[in-house]
């Protein structure tokens, strides 16, 4: 009589275990990869384990229009649609997801700061760091700032340049304890229109105490960005990055963050060679060794055509052989620098997002593109345009006849080519 506990024992062990294992999938088929804090060495961007680590992923908006974020459709936040999203960046082989936001959802919503607070824990868990960085002050505007504060602003939210501080403050102290973090202080200091030296070092000025108050509340790494919404990347330098010893900063785990584009209106040079790519950007000066840089940002303008195709795979190519990690533009899809070609049930992706995915497994830079001519005069070149504008002068007959489509999108590239040379011999004196 004594045995039947212990066999009802028994019985409903098995039961909590069997219940366990249908109410806890995530627990037992998510593996728990913990990232672990960053730190700076030298160049390099470090693990616990003094392994170095490259940070290769994409951007994601929709944080400073939403103050869910859109996880699982517009104005939602949706768990589950979290989990599956990440779980589709880590398929690519993502470890970094470089978030927009808006200072007003920070200040002023606090279910919007556990919103944030979930993605980070759930990207920890998939181990991928997670990059907090503001675009704007106030949400739904369409409008970032050249700098984040008075008198580029005019907001409530924002009135000086210690409020922005303070914000700061507050978000080291609530997000400083997950080691999964990345500050990022504000998108593209400096904007498109050149600033004037006061109020470039007003700005350092602001970001060092900046930088004071966050480590006396956190040592995650801090990523800073300054003038770089159009970095060239099509042979004709960029802005460079000497404002990293201009405007030298104090501190521990600063890293510095330019972001390549060809150009926002698609009128740049078509230079689209690995040889230009490289001849660029060593002249930019992006493979510094004693500081570490990180790309907060790299898109490919999909209405561009191959020839943009191409400059992205080289971009990334090259900064693959510098050990530069990156972050894309832009984890979405029906947009022109989409990765996606669909959201909301399946992150399938672009022709861009393919060559993301391509990158961040390489190990090695692949033997860039040639172009060979189909007609036996036994030529290669590093562009489709190139090849098509042989084909065109050596082999006139050969040439297809372009679409009504194609000579609009060319008539509409000439143009913006043609504004763009007389703009620059203007500013050129």
């Amino acid at each position: 009589m004594r045995k039947k506990p212990q066999r009802n024992y028994c019985i409903l062990l098995i039961i909590l275990i069997a219940v366990a294992l249908v109410v806890l999938p995530n627990t037992f088929n998510l593996a728990i990869v913990p990232t672990g804090a960053l730190h700076v060495d030298g160049k390099y961007i470090k693990d616990l384990n003094n392994n170095i680590v490259i940070l290769k992923g994409v951007n994601r908006g929709q944080f400073h229009d939403e103050s869910t974020g859109a996880w699982g459709g517009w104005n939602t936040f949706d768990i589950n649609s979290v989990r599956f999203e990440l779980d589709e960046m880590r398929s690519w082989g993502i470890n970094v997801l470089r978030l927009y936001t808006a200072i007003n959802f920070w200040k002023d919503d606090a279910q919007h700061r556990q919103y944030i607070k979930d993605v980070i824990s759930e990207a920890r868990q998939r181990g991928i760091y997670v990059v907090y960085a503001p675009w704007t002050v106030v949400a739904r505007t369409g409008i970032t700032a050249k700098f984040p504060y008075p008198p580029y602003i005019s907001s409530s939210t924002i009135t000086s340049t210690d409020d922005f501080v303070n914000y700061w403050s507050d978000v080291a102290t609530e997000l400083g304890s997950y080691d999964n973090v990345l500050f990022d202080l504000w998108n593209e200091a400096g904007g498109d229109i050149n600033p004037t030296p006061s109020e470039t070092q007003l700005w350092f000025n602001v970001v060092q105490q900046t930088i004071n108050t966050i480590r006396s509340r956190s040592q995650n790494l801090i990523v800073i960005s300054y003038r770089s919404p159009y970095y060239d990347n099509s042979g004709r330098s960029g802005e460079g990055i000497d404002w990293i010893y201009q405007y030298p900063l104090s501190g521990s785990n600063i890293v510095y963050s330019p972001h390549i584009y060809t150009n926002s209106m698609g009128y740049n040079p078509y230079s689209t060679t690995y040889e230009q790519i490289l001849n660029a950007f060593t002249y930019e000066k992006l493979n510094i060794t004693d500081k570490p840089v990180w790309i907060g940002e790299i898109g490919c303008n999909l209405l561009m055509g191959q020839d943009e195709l191409n400059r992205f795979n080289y971009s990334l190519s090259i900064l693959n052989e510098w050990n530069i990690g990156y972050a894309a533009w832009e984890w979405w899809a029906g947009r022109i620098w989409s990765l996606n070609t669909n959201v909301w049930s399946s992150y399938p992706p672009s022709a861009s997002g393919e060559i993301l995915k391509v990158a961040i497994a390489e190990e090695n830079i692949p033997p860039p593109l040639t172009y060979s001519c189909p007609y036996g005069d036994g030529l290669s070149f590093g562009s489709q345009a190139e090849l098509d504008a042989h084909v065109a002068s050596a082999h006139p007959d050969m040439s297809p006849p372009k679409s009504f489509w194609q000579q609009i999108v060319d008539s509409w590239n000439a143009f913006w080519n043609w504004v763009y040379e007389i703009l620059f011999k203007w500013w050129l004196g």
